[in-house]
């Protein structure tokens, strides 16, 4: 049957876009229990693996608002080339998932129109989340890396981020949860 692959990378100043996903594929690859790749090029390693899945791979680019505060001008055009080669390579069996600040949607559209064509056909909104739903984000894919959550902190976090029942914002989670995370692993 067919399955996917899930990589999800951070924008980062400095360096560039190629070796953060060859970086964040090499990861999701261990982490799937795929063979390493024979090939060490980004789009070898895409095509090698999305043989052997016999599905595609997915690259979720978090915080990609970063693409306007983080980089200059010439990383944003290293990136606009290798995200237009790499999606217009028929090739590919490639996914591209842009998270993103919503203040940020017009100023990517308008960096990324012509070189990601496409980019607005699927766009998703992520509201606010209920309380179980907000339960679930944070202890769910902790469980995945065998990080369990005491349920006592889990109740804690959501009484201070509900605020006043309006449910919880899915950045604040983000942010409260890896900094207990890292907290809790320094």
């Amino acid at each position: 049957g067919q399955r996917a692959l899930l990589a999800v990378i951070t924008l980062a100043a400095g360096q560039p876009l190629e070796v953060k996903l060859v970086e964040g594929l090499l990861a999701a690859g261990r982490h799937a229990g795929l063979a390493p790749p024979a090939a060490g090029t980004l789009p070898e390693i895409i095509r090698e693996w999305q043989h052997a899945l016999d599905g595609p791979i997915v690259v979720a680019i978090d915080q990609f608002e970063q693409f306007f505060l983080a980089l200059d001008p010439q990383e944003q055009q290293a990136w606009q080339l290798l995200l237009r080669a790499l999606t217009q390579d028929r090739s590919l069996f490639l996914r591209l998932i842009l998270v993103i600040r919503e203040d940020f949607l017009g100023r990517t559209y308008g960096a990324l129109e012509t070189d990601l064509p496409g980019l607005w056909e699927g766009r998703f909104r992520l509201e606010r989340l209920g309380r179980e739903a907000a339960w679930s984000a944070i202890v769910e894919p902790a469980a995945s890396f065998g990080v369990r959550w005491q349920p006592a902190l889990v109740e804690a976090l959501l009484d201070g981020l509900a605020g006043s029942g309006a449910g919880v914002a899915p950045p604040q989670l983000q942010i409260v949860c890896d900094r207990l995370f890292r907290h809790v692993r320094e």
